[in-house]
């Protein structure tokens, strides 16, 4: 179908103070792109900036946790360290017109600590 029958869909949209080029929205897929200490990868970079190439709206980047002793992945938001990497992840895909957000997480009961930590799952120490 060309983008003559779907004009609200290649149209403009706004989520609260957002605005999006197009409806295209990505959904969140675990690609294990990241670095294995939580950082943006070249990798993770190139593939989100092919999918706003490609013309996606908006990306939700895979989840990421924002507690680095109670990981649910070892992807994460939980430094201001990460800012610089992120910052270029965001750069990439904005060069191409698309906006991007992550899909974040605190697993809580469910987290990995055990096993990439050593920490009872789901305890603040």
């Amino acid at each position: 179908m060309s983008r003559a029958g779907l004009p609200q869909l290649f149209s403009p949209a706004r989520i609260g103070a957002l605005q999006l080029p197009n409806r295209l929205v990505m959904a969140p897929m675990a690609t294990d792109f990241a670095a294995g200490d939580g950082w943006v990868s070249a990798k993770l970079i190139d593939y989100l900036r092919a999918r706003a190439r490609g013309g996606v709206g908006l990306i939700i980047a895979e989840v990421s946790d924002v507690d680095a002793r109670h990981p649910y992945t070892p992807r994460g938001l939980w430094s201001d360290e990460l800012v610089p990497a992120y910052r270029r992840l965001t750069d990439a895909v904005h060069a191409h017109g698309a906006r991007i957000m992550p899909q974040i997480a605190h697993p809580g009961p469910d987290s990995l600590a055990p096993l990439l930590t050593g920490l009872e799952a789901g305890r603040v120490v």
